[in-house]
């Protein structure tokens, strides 16, 4: 039966790694091969053969892999067998007789060795510190997208921060641990024998173990933003909106609509499942009006809603005051039906709602948004065009009948 350890030592810890070896002879195993999985794992089963010696051959720089046949050859005729690969620049051999020749490397050998994988080391270390802030570039760059963190949160993407956050922490961690062991390495380029490894395998595997819960929670939230944003989508039909349409709004602009235009400008609606909470959304847009030679469009007016059915009500409540609180120009209106209702207005051009100078100058054009909340249900009414809705917000987007669930609870 195979029995796998983790090797806690680098391959260039020369007399520490045969001393661990050593000790594992002691407990009657016998070294079989050596796997590279997050580390090395070495494979042993039970020695039969009685006691043995292992000895790490640090090869010269020009035959790290055109002279790999020919070591083993001498090896074999000094009384060593080969057992595997510890590094390109270092194997692992097992005495094969009683009387075998000590294997010395070279101490220049060793040296060079040494220098380069603590050069290589230390750069790669550096590396991985340098690029955490490519980690944060895309998500920092769309935060400012969301009014703040239960947007974030509701949309899986204060998940998918949290899990760069994670990785970023990961990096940080191998990248810092790599520094101070190179700095350690420089100061003694070699474990003794008399190097008590105790203490220091317990720090490696408190590293490691460090490691691992980083990583491995890294993965799960973005399983958990995959599963969310495989969310199942249907298409709902526009009779659905639990509030007025642009034709009781603004009658002259509705008639404008393309109800008939498959590909075009037909009003559309779609609802979706999540997690945390369920929508719909609804949206009417006039004829596209094309700008010559950039390929883009706008609208000349444009009527949207979006419902979200949020799992509990404190959730919705913490969401509806964060999105009151990301502007300053909210008016607080009283509409029959809602446990709370906030209007704003303000204006926009077509340079700023594409975000490009590049785009012509247009007049500004009048933005209005209705958000209003009823127990866990959040709806935002969006609006550009030319109507005036707040002296007839009342009229027409008062409740006349109970919701759903208050009807369940009578």
């Amino acid at each position: 039966m195979a029995i796998r350890k983790d090797l806690p030592f680098a391959w260039y810890e020369v007399d520490a790694v045969e001393a661990w070896l050593d000790e594992q002879v002691q407990q009657g195993l016998r070294l079989t091969g050596i796997k590279s999985i997050f580390g090395k794992q070495c494979i042993f089963e039970e020695n039969t053969d009685g006691p043995t010696r292992y000895r790490v051959h640090i090869k010269p720089k020009d035959g790290y892999y055109t002279r790999q046949e020919e070591y083993k050859e001498t090896m074999r005729e000094l009384g060593w067998e080969y057992v595997d690969q510890l590094n390109y620049r270092a194997d692992i051999y097992r005495a094969a007789r009683p009387d075998a020749v000590e294997i010395n490397t070279d101490e220049a050998t060793l040296r060079d060795s040494i220098e380069a994988a603590n050069r290589a080391g230390l750069g790669a270390s550096i590396i991985m510190i340098l690029v955490i802030p490519n980690l944060f570039r895309n998500e920092l760059q769309y935060m400012k997208y969301y009014d703040g963190f239960y947007d974030m949160l509701l949309d899986g993407s204060a998940l998918l921060m949290l899990s760069t956050v994670l990785m970023a922490a990961f990096y940080l961690v191998l990248g810092v641990f790599g520094i101070l062991r190179s700095m350690a390495l420089r100061r003694r380029y070699l474990l003794g024998r008399s190097f008590c490894p105790t203490s220091e395998i317990r720090k490696r595997k408190r590293v490691r173990i460090a490691l691992a819960i980083l990583i491995g929670l890294s993965i799960l939230f973005l399983v958990i933003v995959g599963i969310g944003s495989a969310g199942k989508y249907y298409h709902v039909p526009l009779s659905d909106c639990p509030v007025v349409l642009l034709e009781s709004l603004c009658p002259e602009e509705a008639a404008q609509l393309d109800y008939d235009n498959e590909y075009g400008d037909v009003p559309f609606c779609t609802a979706g499942k999540y997690p945390l909470y369920s929508f719909a959304s609804y949206r009417q847009d006039g004829p596209t009006i094309w700008i010559e030679g950039t390929g883009s469009g706008y609208s000349p007016f444009s009527y949207w809603v979006s419902v979200m059915d949020i799992r509990t009500e404190s959730l919705a409540e913490k969401y509806y005051a964060e999105k009151v609180a990301a502007h300053d120009d909210w008016q607080e209106v009283q509409i029959n039906g809602w446990d709370q209702a906030m209007y704003r207005r303000y204006t926009t051009n077509l340079r700023q709602e594409f975000r490009s100078d590049q785009l012509p100058e247009t007049r500004d054009w009048q933005q209005q948004i209705l958000l209003l909340r009823l127990g866990s249900r959040v709806v935002t009414i969006g609006y550009k065009g030319e109507a005036d809705m707040y002296p007839r917000l009342n009229t027409l987007y008062g409740r006349r009948y109970p919701s759903s669930a208050s009807a369940a609870a009578t």
